[in-house]
């Protein structure tokens, strides 16, 4: 399991805290910059206005992404809703 924390001091306080788990990594970097390779899931917590195509593309077949897909209503607050994408095998038939 992969977390990235935009801020350091919480990157580092949730490292600290969950290091009896060996199968979890936090990463202080931005969550729209950062590559996690292949996954199964992803779930975002920032709202954004679309899902970007690093997400996307590091779905394996049948991933699934949860996103909160925000606009801005005011300056200082977003509506939105909680979306599921689900990446699907594309399947090619050839005659012959």
């Amino acid at each position: 399991m992969v977390g990235t924390e935009v801020e350091p001091e919480r990157a580092e306080r949730a490292t600290k805290n969950l290091r009896a788990y060996p199968n979890v990594a936090v990463h202080a970097k931005d969550g729209a910059m950062f590559d996690p390779g292949e996954c199964d899931a992803m779930l975002m917590n920032a709202g954004v206005p679309h899902a970007l195509p690093l997400w996307l593309d590091r779905l394996s077949d049948g991933g699934r992404l949860v996103v909160p897909l925000t606009m801005t209503a005011t300056p200082t607050v977003g509506v939105g809703l909680m979306t599921k994408i689900v990446r699907q095998a594309t399947v090619i038939h050839s005659k012959g």
